[in-house]
C-alpha cells in the first residue's frame, strides 16, 4: 500500500491565512483577546508612556519575539505594555474581565461595560475588533461634556445611567 501525503493542501491554508484581509489588523484597531496573558499596544495610543522597571520578552504576536522596555496608561482601562513594533494592539480579555463586566453577543461581539459606556469589539474574521479612534472619540466628548458641570451633576448622571443600564 502506498500513502501519499499532500502536503500542498495545508501549504496552501496557510498561505491563504497569511493574506486575508479579515486578519489584517490597522494601526487605531484593539484586539481583545482570550489567549493573551498581557496586553500590548502602540503607544500613540497610550498616556504616560514610560519606561518599564524591567525588559520583558513578548512571544506570539504574530509569530514576533519582542523586547519591550515601555509601559504606559491606556485611558479608562490600565497599565499596559507598549511598542511600536508590535503587529496588532492587544488587550488581555482576562485583564479586562478583571476590571469590568464583559457581554459576549455569539457569533457578533464582545462588549466591554465601562462605567460610563460600552466599547464593542466586533467579530472579523475570526477577531474581536474595535475601531479605537471611534473610542478616543467618545472619550474626548465625554470629558468635554463633563467640563459644562459640577462633580455632582456628573455622578448623579453615571449614577442614572447606571440605573437605566442594570434595569
Amino acid at each position: 500500500m502506498n500513502v501519499t501525503w499532500q502536503a500542498s493542501t495545508y501549504c496552501t491554508r496557510t498561505v491563504n491565512s497569511a493574506v486575508d484581509h479579515n486578519l489584517t489588523v490597522g494601526r487605531n484597531e484593539v484586539l481583545l483577546d482570550n489567549q493573551a496573558d498581557i496586553s500590548i499596544i502602540r503607544p500613540h495610543l497610550l498616556v504616560n508612556v514610560k519606561q518599564s522597571d524591567e525588559e520583558i520578552r513578548i512571544n506570539g504576536v504574530g509569530g514576533l519575539t519582542l523586547k519591550v522596555n515601555k509601559v504606559g496608561l491606556l485611558p479608562d482601562f490600565f497599565q499596559v505594555y507598549s511598542s511600536e513594533e508590535t503587529l496588532a494592539n492587544v488587550l488581555s480579555f482576562s485583564e479586562v474581565e478583571d476590571k469590568y463586566h464583559i457581554t459576549y453577543v455569539p457569533q457578533e461581539s464582545f462588549i466591554v461595560h465601562l462605567e460610563d459606556r460600552d466599547i464593542e469589539f466586533k467579530r472579523r474574521g475570526k477577531l474581536y475588533v474595535a475601531q479605537w479612534e471611534e473610542v478616543a472619540t467618545m472619550l474626548a466628548t465625554v470629558k468635554e461634556a463633563e467640563a459644562l458641570y459640577s462633580e455632582a451633576e456628573i455622578d448623579r448622571a453615571k449614577e442614572a445611567y447606571q440605573l437605566i443600564k442594570n434595569s
